[in-house]
């Protein structure tokens, strides 16, 4: 060292290297590969390189920064088995650009913490060939954001697979925060984000807004065409009231649901579904739901009703009261409340016969 400046040089062997990261790839090697890191006084600052190469990885990454901070990052090359890109970081703008042939991401957590969640300003784009995504491969894909006070000032993701096509955005309209969500494959958005409902098929919309006096996203849900394979809450309804026709069409193809709609409300940590209504041949639901997104708590309360209930009903309209009583279905069964609750991170569920006549609920089921 000289004048409080050092210099520090590592070159060293990967034989002994064991890494196991989802990153990189599982099939990442690491034998008979070389180390090196360097790290040079720099204008009053410090420069530092590190490259690792191996038969299968080869990674070249320039740093400059001080004794208190990074003040740029400079990938050159991000090459492993499953990721071919390289992205320049200068953190005093706060902008990031990351390009290449194909970079890989094995799922999107809320809850987890990553180098971007640190950044309260960010202006980031994308420009990959390829993204996989959970598996999913998407061509060519369109994201960008901006984060301003550790906040999505502006949103554009537009994936794009062989027949499902996915868009996120958040935009500046009138003075509010908009809020927009379409995609013509709901479980393959699904899973990017980790979520599986047992569900095969079904397209979803959402739109929302914020005021500039509001942290938290207010709006409408509508979904078209859903269909629900064998999900513990189906099966266990159909069980308890012995409705086999409906049974053998869940073994076969699941529970086909027309339309869904519901409000929202989305602030940083707790999303709420509010007057949620799902609509099929074969069942109805109507639900409220509170997640929330740092803390895996679940619950979701709500009705649920076979449609030839309602069918029934139609003729017994002026006659309310209690003509429902809980039973078997040709006892006038109108359904069963329920509850869907998360406990040391599995979902309970339970059920309460309904035997009373709900206007309200009833003429939401009958609506268009």
């Amino acid at each position: 060292s000289d004048n409080n400046n050092y210099k520090i040089e590592v070159i060293g062997s990967t034989e002994n290297l064991n890494l196991s990261s989802n990153f990189l790839g599982e099939n990442a090697v690491f034998k008979d590969g070389k180390m090196r890191l360097l790290v040079n006084p720099y204008d009053k600052k410090y420069s530092g390189f590190f490259d690792l190469k191996t038969n299968n990885v080869d990674i070249e990454i320039n740093t400059v920064f001080t004794n208190s901070e990074l003040l740029s990052l400079k990938i050159d090359k991000f090459l492993t088995p499953i990721q071919d890109f390289k992205m320049d970081f200068d953190f005093k703008s706060s902008d990031a650009r990351l390009s290449g042939n194909k970079l890989s991401i094995q799922k999107i957590d809320f809850k987890e913490e990553s180098f971007f969640s640190d950044l309260d300003n960010l202006n980031f784009n994308v420009d990959i060939e390829k993204l996989i995504l959970a598996k999913n491969n998407f061509l060519k894909p369109v994201i960008s954001f901006k984060k301003e006070n550790n906040e999505f000032s502006e949103l554009n993701i537009e994936l794009n697979g062989e027949k499902d096509y996915h868009k996120i955005q958040i935009f500046n309209e009138n003075q509010k925060k908009k809020f927009f969500l379409e995609s013509n494959y709901a479980p393959r958005l699904l899973s990017i984000f980790d979520i599986n409902l047992d569900l095969n098929k079904g397209s979803l919309k959402i739109q929302g807004e914020k005021s500039p006096d509001s942290r938290n996203y207010t709006g409408n849900i509508a979904g078209k065409d859903f269909v629900f394979l064998d999900t513990p809450l189906f099966a266990d309804f159909i069980t308890l009231f012995s409705l086999k026709g409906l049974a053998q069409k869940l073994k076969e193809g699941g529970i086909i649901f027309e339309d869904f709609t519901s409000r929202y409300e989305f602030s940083e940590n707790k999303l709420r579904l509010v007057d949620s209504l799902i609509k099929g041949s074969e069942l109805g639901l109507s639900f409220d739901t509170v997640v929330g997104l740092d803390n895996d708590f679940f619950l979701t309360t709500g009705t649920i009703i076979p449609a030839y209930t309602l069918n029934t009903l139609i003729t017994n309209f002026p006659i309310v009261g209690e003509i429902i009583t809980a039973g078997s279905p040709e006892d006038g069964l109108l359904g069963a409340s329920f509850k869907i609750e998360k406990k040391d991170g599995e979902f309970d569920i339970s059920y309460n016969p309904i035997s009373v006549f709900v206007p309200n609920l009833f003429k939401n089921f009958l609506a268009n």
